[in-house]
């Protein structure tokens, strides 16, 4: 998951790189829509018409198919959120943080499918059953050699994005345990989100950082 993370960012990040060289790198969430898809973003929306519904229907209004206001909210935030930051990141920035944001987010959803229990019987259950906790280990540990690697020559804090965007995706998984159980195809698409837009914003927090 994390390579095909890898492609999908090479991929996004080129486009990325091509709208800020014509000074309309804010368009960033259209790229990432246009080549990842909105199934995850779908998910990012019932996930939130969930967290704002009654405790007695938050598993009804993750499985409708309308989308409401708390759907709609995440949404805007979650674009609202990648267009500023791309907006002010610089063209060897943007293309550095477009390319990993997307092997962090494919890195989140793989920390949840391994390590979460089904919430219900659905796409989400299916692709468990296939999850290594070895494997996932080894996976993450390469993900994170690799963003030390590359935040040692480029200075960016890739290696503290993607540890941030992993804390994110844990919290996600730790509310649709309390609140469901479990997780669901609908919360691996969320998770996506929150880890690919949280590790976008980590640049904008400017702190000092050891190395």
């Amino acid at each position: 998951m994390p390579l095909a993370g890898f492609l999908v960012g090479l991929l996004c990040a080129l486009a990325n790189s091509l709208l800020s060289l014509v000074g309309l790198s804010f368009l960033a969430p259209v790229s990432f829509l246009a080549v990842e898809g909105i199934n995850h973003l779908d998910g990012l929306a019932d996930f939130g018409d969930s967290l704002f519904a009654p405790r007695s229907r938050k598993r009804d209004a993750m499985k409708d198919l309308k989308t409401g206001a708390g759907g709609t909210v995440f949404v805007v935030l979650w674009v609202l959120a990648i267009s500023i930051s791309a907006s002010r990141m610089s063209l060897p920035e943007l293309f550095v943080f477009s390319l990993f944001a997307e092997v962090s987010a494919k890195s989140g959803m793989l920390l949840a499918i391994t390590f979460s229990r089904p919430a219900w019987e659905g796409m989400g259950s299916y692709m468990m059953e296939y999850a290594s906790k070895g494997a996932t280990l080894l996976v993450l540990a390469f993900a994170a050699v690799v963003s030390a690697v590359v935040q040692l020559i480029s200075g960016y804090g890739v290696l503290y994005a993607f540890a941030f965007s992993l804390v994110v995706s844990l919290l996600v998984m730790a509310y649709s345990h309390r609140t469901f159980g479990g997780v669901s195809g609908d919360v691996f698409g969320a998770i996506n989100c929150f880890a690919l837009a949280s590790y976008l914003v980590f640049p904008l927090v400017k702190f000092r950082f050891p190395f």
